[in-house]
């Protein structure tokens, strides 16, 4: 496809935080059955006056699910080459990840849509977009109580976080920003047997095991040589391999950091300041909780670990906690590294001790789940990874 080829549609709005500073162009809108409903939109397209706006006078916006587009490629920023590199590793049709590049409106639509790498070239980026409409954060769940008196719902929630983080796991990728805020669920289909409507986003902070320090300029290089190998669907892992290994994530200063330091009494659960796993902040775009920064494999688990209890809270706890003290108390759990359990000699039952104020029962209904907990959340040295944990207590 050439620069003529493309002139011809029309350019939409991105937000400011897009990775590529440039642009999308429209190829064709497809309908729920893939039927093509307008190859080409005019200029108009997006313009105030709705008497031009075609396809919105049409009522063909409630009709669209998936949008194939094209990303014009300038010049590709740092995120965009840490994204693009996940993809590649993980393969760009991966069921477990709600992809990447940010979100765009369209314009006149109560929708925001989020475009999904299908293929890269030298010049060319081919996407095909989601309705983020059809699926809500795992931060919202919990906020909302959603699974209030579901345990089931948890259950499942948690068994697609266990399959996604197990599939990042095995292809040798570690999420270090994994919280609530970063998991995001597919609402219409929660209690069905596809597990793959539970997904992750911001691969950007994506860290590949078994990278160099590299510098991007050659990352870049390296990745514009072999991207038009990765551009079908099945990539040439081969040459994913190699410029993996090439890759550069600017947080293996931090990570370097972090291993030497693992002799700590903190050990590898989270490194002091700012990227810490106790730092907590609701000051980014998104409002997003962000309560500690995965650093390294086991780490996962830990991580899933806070994930699962935050997720049973929100389900079997009545009270809803002021935030600072919410906030306060989990970073309590994170810092200690474990739950605060104890048993009331006079009945024999035992209590989980979430802060000084509030103590929840442990019955027969929730104590798998606890133990669970757990044996996510203990020490590193002994703290399974996320397939060890699927094969040893799911199974």
């Amino acid at each position: 496809m050439n620069e003529n080829s493309i002139s011809q549609y029309s350019e939409i709005d991105l937000i400011s935080d897009n990775p590529f500073k440039n642009y999308f162009v429209v190829e064709k809108l497809l309908n729920n059955n893939n039927n093509n409903i307008n190859d080409t939109i005019g200029n108009n397209h997006y313009s105030n006056n709705n008497n031009n706006n075609k396809f919105l006078n049409n009522n063909n916006k409630n009709k669209i699910n998936k949008k194939q587009i094209i990303l014009k490629v300038q010049k590709k920023s740092n995120k965009a080459m840490k994204e693009l590199t996940v993809m590649q590793k993980i393969g760009y049709y991966s069921n477990h990840v709600v992809n990447v590049y940010g979100y765009f409106n369209l314009k006149g639509c109560d929708r925001m849509l989020k475009p999904r790498l299908l293929s890269d070239n030298d010049e060319l980026i081919f996407m095909e977009c989601e309705d983020m409409g059809q699926y809500q954060t795992l931060e919202m769940i919990i906020e909302r109580r959603k699974c209030k008196g579901s345990l089931v719902m948890t259950r499942f929630i948690m068994r697609g976080i266990l399959a996604s983080a197990y599939y990042f796991e095995s292809h040798q990728v570690i999420h270090q920003t994994l919280h609530p805020g970063n998991i995001y669920i597919l609402e219409d289909s929660l209690g069905t047997d596809d597990q793959s409507v539970v997904k992750f986003s911001n691969l950007e902070h994506c860290l590949l095991i078994g990278s160099t320090n590299s510098s991007l300029s050659s990352l870049s290089s390296s990745t514009s040589s072999s991207s038009s190998s990765s551009s079908s669907t099945n990539c040439n892992n081969n040459t994913t391999e190699n410029n993996n290994n090439n890759y550069n994530n600017n947080n293996n200063n931090n990570n370097n950091n972090n291993n030497n330091n693992n002799n700590n009494s903190l050990n590898d659960r989270f490194v002091l300041g700012k990227d810490s796993v106790c730092y907590s902040i609701y000051s980014d775009r998104h409002q997003s909780r962000n309560l500690f920064k995965v650093v390294s494999s086991n780490t996962v688990s830990f991580t899933v670990g806070i994930i699962y209890l935050e997720l049973l809270l929100s389900t079997i706890y009545d009270h809803v906690f002021p935030n600072e003290e919410y906030i306060n108390s989990l970073r309590e759990i994170v810092r200690n590294g474990k739950l605060d359990i104890y048993t009331n000699q006079a009945t024999n039952t035992k209590y989980f001790r979430f802060n000084q104020n509030h103590q929840i029962e442990i019955t027969d209904l929730i104590k798998d789940d606890i133990s669970l907990i757990l044996t996510l959340l203990q020490d590193s040295s002994t703290r399974p990874t996320i397939t060890q944990f699927i094969i040893d207590y799911l199974f």
